[in-house]
């Protein structure tokens, strides 16, 4: 609908299309397609994270190991130590698959671990 938004965080990682069709008031049509790729980053991960505890979709107590596994992956990037790096976000998925139905929701499980592998996947050369 006119002047509505997308929250990227409802997506899963990977390419999407959206297509814009307008009509104007004599009934001409005119068509856009838009292709997008969502791509996760750590913070944005970190971001998600603190809305669904926000949401009560994961438990309190969780966000802080969950952003300390993130934490140390960014830390490994930034000294340039790819594999410290995904093994922190491995460890990070296996918290979440640990928690999913307990601690935190299943959706938003699996939305943490598609976008931490896809991470993963543009992380390895």
């Amino acid at each position: 609908a006119s002047g509505s938004s997308l929250d990227a965080g409802l997506l899963s990682a990977g390419e999407h299309t959206i297509t814009i069709v307008a009509t104007d008031a004599l009934g001409n049509v005119s068509e856009l397609t838009i292709t997008f790729r969502v791509e996760a980053t750590i913070g944005g991960l970190i971001h998600e994270i603190d809305e669904a505890v926000a949401a009560g979709d994961i438990a309190a107590n969780q966000r802080t190991s969950l952003v300390a596994k993130l934490s140390a992956a960014q830390a490994a990037l930034d000294a340039g130590d790819i594999a410290f790096a995904e093994t922190s976000l491995q460890d990070l998925i296996k918290q979440i698959n640990a928690q999913i139905g307990k601690k935190i929701s299943l959706h938003t499980g699996a939305s943490l671990v598609d976008w931490v592998s896809d991470l993963i996947a543009r992380l390895s050369p």
